[in-house]
């Protein structure tokens, strides 16, 4: 018998379950004089259904795969429990087989290779010549001097600090500290004695390791500790093996007896393990606000050029098969806790993640801005990894990508690839003569090898964290000078570099920072226009005798010469003191001379192009004076975002009086109060507890679900589907450990949890019911707490989510009346429903819902009654069907009513329960008629079919029902009934005795129209007569009900056996069957590939009261086993199963009926390429004021580009080289005869484009309407509607279509500087227009007057 299964305690030696494990693996690689493995018959046992008598004979089977699985496990306690294992196979293989048979004599030389191997691996002093070595016997390694030298021991744990893989990866930052039980408390659960790398220095230092056994056990224990934590195919599991390889490679050396430290050695092992000491468990890994909830339905932002830029990067393939996108390495900022080397190498830190959450914000209002990010990650990447590495060569792929795909999108893009950092790896300096140069330029080039850098990518391996690759420690960079990039600075003027690679000195930043400056002044210095250089006027003061009047006039002078020194000197202490002295010289010229000298137009371009460079460089940033800091201080972020508020003022700013151009208003610089965060973690826990004690209307908790996810081992597949598992007890870790840097990103978190939920689970079950209403709660609390500003997109989002949530749980007489609705676009089609008139399903709506796709009320009823409107067309009038879709759409009417009183006006309102039922009464009348004027519903012949060759038709009834039903029949002795489960034999007649058996639940019996008699059912499948990825699980004697039903001649008839709902089964036992006739169900099969429903009750509960069980005394706990797919366990031939299964499923169905299955749960592609916002349905109508003519056509309401226009709507157009889009207002729309559509409307200018005090205050959003010529612009131009509003309306009500940034308010109106002839010119003047005496003083608010109404459409 084998010994009973106990975890490896902790006090007992790790030796031992070396020993199995060498053992193991010698055995796995014998093989006999035929070349094959000796222990392959033995991998696995025989298949308890296709080989009984086994079990029979054998009461305790194994194979190498479950020893495998054991010693993976750490279940063996000694390397005498692992021999008996292997011992018994051998003892089963010789009681069962034949002493002629091939298993019997393989097990014989099995049995003889395994006693030599096992004496040499309890002997192993026997099997070795001795030598002088170090002796490593069980207790590890013991010194010849008995305590072990301090220094030997720091300087192992140094070369293993160091140790690196063949790409030059660190192995060590993992185990350099461990993550706080607060943090990661499940680590906790799993590993009792927990030991990191510090923990080890720290008892090196106080001189606790009194014997090299000691060290090596601790070791052991962390290299153990994370085997039994990660899977084996993670890479942390796979580091830990090879630190612990690297570590029996390096002690014998050190313990030698001539091994000598170097005395600089030893000084620099001090430092090393110093800097670990130093090291604190806390992470902050944050410099720049990150966002990886990136949306998979991206398809909604393709008409937006920024997202499909950014996901166009993101998703760029790789060339090679079967590695991640190009971009992956680049998706988040390097962990500042192990690599605070990358943050003092690279100023600039940026990642795709915080690109992600700058255009979620609306950071970048140009797509200059985010190409400009996206080659900074690129720059970043090269500056850090050496040119051989993959990641330098991906971030030069990825360059040259984006500076095609961004001038694809825009010409005028400006791509600025710079240039990385030269570092001339040269130990003579510069003092080389020409003739050694002239002989070096003959010689054919050696490609230079960039510094070596630590390289950021994330593993392949989804179970290991992020990856961090170091060149290795032993490849120290020389001394030598570099120039920063883009510096035109001479070489007197560099700085050789002292410190090791990937640190710089304080001097180094300060160089950096002084060449920046250079750059720009040199942009002033070097103009050349027209063959001189413009700057020379500016390089001196003038004298003050000469010109005594210079400064009388001039407060402050300054000359080009004076700010080179400064510059020298480092007397800036920041970048924006730098450019206020170039603007004060260039304003010294404009105070002398008049606007129109030569002198004063070269100041202007000299300003111009300052300004740019400094820009380019700066990436719109102040960068201050490098000095020194203390190591702990950390980064802050450079820049903060303002939370918009409701409408009040604003201080104005007086543009004349600036010395910079005013940046748009989306990018100004808000500085933000202080962040309390221990208000906001309070603020976190009070959610995350009124979430978890968050109760139904049954008075049922919800939340108890999502505590904690199943293992991947347990449910592979949600693993598969769900990119970013998450759950609520990892929302509380991360609330203890103070990882949420804001409330939205909690709330990201939570709503992500019942995301995947909804995603994973079928829109029947009950876990999605709890998980959405618990979506709509977290709705709820996001705009309570997060209420800078009432978000309307956000309110009517909520209110939809609602409805929609009150209708999907909508109950009556114990059931849920929208689980009616499940799979129901298959029976449209089934029906004769065209893909044109096919309504959205439930799942597509709260997709859409989902997505924020609903703006309106109207649009989202509308599609939830066209659904339920298109099943009464054709569900029968008496079915349960038809009634649900009645009481459902009652509910949405009465909730809705609740819901929208005293809050939304909405035409949708119109609807009342008087109108549904005008429209019942009108579908039972036309059904009526059509039923009057068809036949009786005729049968067709139904083809037998096997279950597992090819689909059935679900809604086949087959012929049978003229025939009259038997109540049994007797067959080989054996009574059958109808609801009973049988075994049926293989239609094919060639087929062997012992072929496998389908099951089927006989649902009638009787004769047919020959005569024969026949039983009907539907058919139970097996796992391996269904389709399924090969990780998937199962229960040993699974099957699956389906909807496939079939008729059988009584002669195939093989017998009964159970099929029971996996509930029932794990709580009791059937009495009448044996165990080999007992299945388990949890799920149907819809026959489709890959999907399955879970069931949540038994559909025949019937059977339930039957069958005669006896109660398990406690509930039995079944291990689910993997697919037959998966052949010995073998991961490549999984993953060979994963790619046909995939690509299965994706081949086209050869029957047209299934071109357009879709999966419940699963968004078909029509939805995903929907419009970001959905529209009500509209007609073009025309414009009855603006008759038409030969040349054009006037509309009131047009289409264009897939949106619908109206006169008085606010339109974004685009504005080359702008900052900002312009608005208009839509007066006139109209379409040539070449087809082509334009508009006409007056302008509004932005704050910042009209002169106005500096006191003057501003509404958010507000614009001010010029008094000009309408513009007339080509409709393709316009980038997206707006909404302009006056206060007074916007006071009481405003749109609910538009999202917050794209509604303006105008109080005011200015003159324009083209002035209007006739009234008629401008659609903002009514009546006569009278000429101003005021009209001379264009975009002045001074001489503005108020606006009290706005023409609107009549439609």
């Amino acid at each position: 018998m084998r010994t009973p299964r106990r975890r490896l305690k902790r006090e007992e030696t790790y030796d031992q379950v070396d020993m199995c494990q060498k053992l193991y693996d010698a055995l796995k690689a014998a093989k006999d004089s035929d070349g094959k493995y000796i222990t392959d018959p033995f991998t696995r046992v025989p298949s308890r259904r296709t080989d009984v008598e086994y079990y029979n004979v054998i009461t305790d089977p194994i194979d190498f795969a479950r020893i495998n699985q054991r010693l993976r496990a750490y279940e063996y306690n000694s390397f005498s429990d692992f021999c008996k294992d292997i011992e018994l196979i051998i003892s089963n293989a010789h009681l069962y087989y034949k002493e002629d048979s091939p298993e019997y004599l393989s097990a014989t030389l099995l049995q003889k290779v395994y006693q030599e191997l096992k004496t040499e691996h309890e002997n192993p002093s026997e099997s070795v010549e001795t030598s002088p070595s170090p002796n490593f016997g069980e207790k590890g390694i013991t010194s010849p001097a008995g305590i072990p030298d301090g220094t030997k021991l720091e300087h192992i744990l140094t070369l293993i600090l160091g140790k690196t893989d063949k790409q030059g990866r660190l192995l060590s930052p993992p185990f350099r500290v461990l993550a706080t039980e607060d943090e990661l408390p499940e680590y906790y659960d799993v590993v009792k004695n927990p030991i990191d790398f510090k923990t080890i220095a720290t008892k090196i230092r106080s001189g606790r390791y009194k014997s090299w056994a000691a060290f090596d056990e601790d070791i052991q224990l962390l290299v153990n500790n994370c085997k039994l934590f990660n899977s084996s195919t993670s890479q942390l599991y796979k580091d830990a093996v090879k630190i612990n390889t690297f570590y029996e490679e390096k002690k014998g050396e050190i313990l030698a007896p001539k091994f000598i430290i170097d005395k600089s050695k030893i000084i620099e092992n001090k430092r090393i393990i110093n800097a670990l000491l130093e090291q604190k468990e806390s992470n902050d890994n944050s410099e720049l606000s990150e966002d990886s909830e990136e949306d998979e339905g991206f398809e909604e932002n393709m008409s937006n050029p920024l997202w499909l830029l950014y996901w166009e990067v993101r998703n760029l393939p790789n060339e090679k098969k079967n590695q991640p996108n190009i971009a992956d390495p680049f998706l988040e900022l390097p962990n500042k806790q192990h690599y605070p080397d990358y943050y003092d190498e690279i100023s600039n830190p940026m990642s795709l993640y915080v690109i992600n959450k700058r255009l979620k914000s609306g950071y970048y209002n140009s797509l200059q801005y985010l190409v400009d990010d996206l080659l900074l990650i690129c720059y970043n990447a090269r500056c850090y990894n050496m040119e051989s590495s993959e990641f330098y060569l991906a971030a030069c792929k990825l360059e040259k990508f984006i500076s095609k795909k961004a001038r694809e999108l825009d010409p005028t893009v400006s791509i600025n690839i710079a240039e990385v950092p030269n570092e001339e790896d040269e130990e003579m300096g510069e003092e080389e003569d020409d003739e050694e140069e002239d002989e070096e330029e003959e010689k054919p080039k050696v490609e230079r090898k960039k510094r070596a850098h630590v390289s950021i990518a994330e593993s392949d391996n989804n179970d290991s964290e992020t990856s961090f690759i170091r060149p290795p420690s032993h490849k120290r960079r020389k001394k030598s000078e570099f120039t920063e990039f883009g510096s035109e600075i001479g070489k007197q003027n560099m700085v050789v570099r002292k410190h090791p690679q990937g640190r710089k000195s304080i001097e180094e930043h300060q160089h950096i920072y002084r060449n920046k400056l250079y750059r720009v002044l040199n942009t002033v210095k070097n103009y050349n226009l027209n063959g001189r250089l413009i700057s020379e006027p500016l390089l001196f003061v003038p004298d003050p005798k000469q010109f005594p009047d210079y400064y009388a006039k001039v407060k402050k002078p300054i000359d080009l010469t004076t700010i080179e020194k400064n510059v020298e000197t480092l007397t800036y202490k920041s970048s924006a003191e730098f450019m206020n002295d170039l603007f004060t010289l260039f304003n010294n010229v404009r105070l002398l001379y008049p606007a129109n000298t030569e002198i004063v137009q070269h100041a202007n371009i000299l300003q111009e192009n300052a300004a740019a460079t400094m820009k380019h460089i700066t990436k719109g940033q102040v960068i201050p004076l490098p000095k020194k800091k203390e190591r702990s201080s950390h980064y802050k972020s450079r820049r903060s975002y303002g939370s918009p508020g409701t409408p009040s003022r604003t201080p104005g700013r007086a543009s004349a009086a600036a010395f910079t151009s005013p940046a748009p208003e989306s990018r100004r610089t808000v500085v933000q109060p202080q962040r309390n965060v221990a208000e906001e973690q309070a603020k976190m826990k009070e959610i995350y507890n009124s979430i978890f004690g968050f109760r139904g209307n049954d008075k049922r908790p919800l939340a108890g679900t999502f505590v904690k996810l199943p293992t991947r081992d347990e449910y592979p597949s949600y693993y598969e589907k769900i990119k970013r598992p998450i759950d609520l007890s990892k929302v509380s870790t991360k609330i203890n450990a103070n990882n949420y840097e804001s409330l939205k990103d909690f709330f990201a978190d939570l709503k992500l949890v019942f995301d995947n939920a909804c995603l994973f689970n079928d829109p029947t079950s009950q876990i999605y019911k709890d998980a959405l209403i618990l979506q709509k709660e977290i709705l709820q609390l996001r705009n309570q707490y997060l209420n800078e500003e009432i978000c309307i997109s956000s309110e009517v989002k909520l209110l939809l989510m609602k409805i929609f949530v009150a209708v999907s749980t909508f109950a009556s007489n114990g059931r849920c009346l929208s689980e009616s609705l499940d799979d129901i676009q298959r029976f449209l089609r089934k029906s004769g429903v065209s893909e044109n008139e096919m309504p959205f399903s439930l799942d597509e709506i709260k997709y859409n819902l989902d997505k924020g796709r609903y703006r309106r009320l109207d649009r989202f009823q509308e599609d939830f009654f066209y659904l339920l409107s298109k099943i009464r067309e054709f569900a029968p009038l008496t079915s349960d069907l038809f009634r649900d879709t009645i009481e459902l759409q009652k509910h949405f009417i009465d909730k809705r009513d609740i819901l929208i009183k005293d809050i939304l006006i909405t035409p949708g309102k119109l609807y009342s329960r008087s109108e549904l039922e005008k429209e019942l009464e009108i579908v039972r009348k036309r059904r009526k008629q059509k039923d009057q004027g068809v036949s009786s519903e005729t049968m067709e012949p139904e083809v037998s079919r096997e279950p597992a060759s090819q689909d059935v038709d679900v809604l086949n009834n087959s012929a049978e029902a003229s025939d009259e039903a038997m109540a049994s029949i007797d067959f080989d002795g054996k009574a059958y009934y109808p609801e009973d489960y049988v075994y049926v034999a293989s239609a094919d007649d060639n087929a062997p005795p012992d072929a496998p058996k389908h099951i089927m639940r006989i649902e009638r019996i009787f004769h047919d129209e020959e005569g024969t008699l026949v039983v009907r059912g539907i058919w139970c499948y097996k796992p391996c007569e269904t389709y399924h990825l090969a990780t998937r699980l199962f229960f040993p004697n699974e099957v699956f009900l389906t909807p496939f039903k079939d008729s059988v001649t009584v002669e195939r008839l093989r017998g009964k056996c159970c099929v029971m709902f996996a509930e029932d089964y794990l709580k009791s036992n059937p009495i009448e069957f044996d165990d080999d006739n007992v299945y388990v169900c949890e799920s149907k099969y819809l026959g489709r590939k890959q999907h399955f429903k879970k069931l949540q009750t038994w559909p025949y509960p019937e059977e339930i009261e039957k069958l005669k069980v006896e109660k398990r005394s406690e509930p039995l706990k079944v291990v689910k086993v993997k697919s037959e797919l998966a052949r010995d366990g073998s991961e490549m031939d999984i993953n060979e199963e994963k790619k046909k299964a995939r690509s299965e499923s994706t081949q086209p169905k050869e029957s047209e009926e299934n071109i357009h299955e879709s999966i419940t749960g699963v968004v078909s592609e029509r939805v995903k390429n929907l419009p970001r916002i959905l529209d009500i349905h509209r007609d073009e109508v025309k414009d009855s004021k603006n008759p038409s003519n030969e040349n054009a056509t006037y509309y009131e309401q047009m289409l264009h580009n897939g949106t619908w226009y109206r006169r008085g709507d606010g339109v974004l157009t685009f504005r080359e080289k702008a900052g900002h889009c312009d608005v208009f207002r839509i007066d006139k729309m109209w379409r040539n005869k070449d087809g082509e559509d334009f508009i006409s409307g007056p302008y509004f200018a932005r704050p910042h484009e009209v002169k106005h005090d500096i006191n003057v205050t501003f509404f958010k959003r507000e614009l001010i309407a010029v008094e000009q010529p309408d513009s007339v612009m080509n409709m393709n131009l316009i980038q997206a509607r707006c909404v302009i509003l006056t206060t007074k309306i916007y006071e009481t009500s405003r749109p609910t279509e538009f999202a917050e940034c794209d509604v303006f308010l105008v109080d005011r109106r200015v003159w324009g500087e083209t002035p209007i002839s006739d009234w008629k010119q401008c659609s903002l003047v009514g009546g006569t227009y009278e000429p101003s005496i005021s009209s001379g003083f264009p975009l002045d608010l001074n001489d503005s007057r108020p606006i009290k109404k706005l023409k609107v459409s009549q439609i």
